[in-house]
C-alpha cells in the first residue's frame, strides 16, 4: 500500500462495505481472468455451471436470479448474451420461460468445471483456505 493508503485505512478497518467491497474486488479480478478465455463473465459461467448441475432439465431464469441475487433485467441481459454465444437456449411453455444448455454449451462444460476448480485454488492461495473457509461459513 502506497503512504496514503497506509493513513485512510484506520478509517476503514471496521467497516463491512469497505472490506468486503475490497474482497469482491480481488476475487472479481481472479474469476475475470478465469473465464477469460470461454468469453464469458464470471455471472455468465455460473449460469453455465448451474445449468449443467441439472442435466437435461430446464431451469426458469427467475431461479437463477433468486440463486444469484440478481434483477430480472440483469438475468435477461446475461440470457441474452449466452444465446449469442449459442450456449444456452430459451423454450416458452404458456407464459414460462425455460432454459436448457445447447450442445456447445455442454461441450464447454467440463473446461468450465475445471476452470471453476482451478479458480477456488486460485482462491484459497491468495486469501487463504483457512479465511475462505471462514468466509464461506458466516456467508452461508
Amino acid at each position: 500500500m502506497s503512504a496514503v493508503s497506509d493513513r485512510l485505512c484506520p478509517n476503514f478497518i471496521g467497516c463491512l462495505y469497505f472490506n468486503v467491497s475490497r474482497l469482491f474486488r480481488t476475487i472479481d479480478k481472479l474469476a475475470i481472468k478465469a473465464f477469460e478465455p470461454f468469453g464469458l463473465a464470471p455471472s455468465q459461467a455460473f449460469f453455465l455451471l448451474s445449468l449443467g448441475k441439472v442435466k437435461g432439465e430446464t431451469i426458469q431464469p427467475s431461479d437463477l436470479a433468486d440463486l444469484m441475487n440478481l434483477d430480472r433485467s440483469t438475468v435477461t441481459r446475461l440470457i441474452k448474451g449466452m444465446q449469442k454465444k449459442k450456449l444456452i437456449s430459451e423454450n416458452r411453455i404458456g407464459r414460462s420461460k425455460y432454459l436448457t444448455m445447447t450442445a456447445k454449451g455442454s461441450d464447454i462444460l467440463p473446461s468450465l468445471e475445471k476452470a471453476w476448480e482451478d479458480l477456488s485454488i486460485s482462491l484459497n492461495t491468495t486469501i487463504g483456505q483457512e479465511h475462505t473457509k471462514k468466509i464461506n461459513q458466516s456467508l452461508v
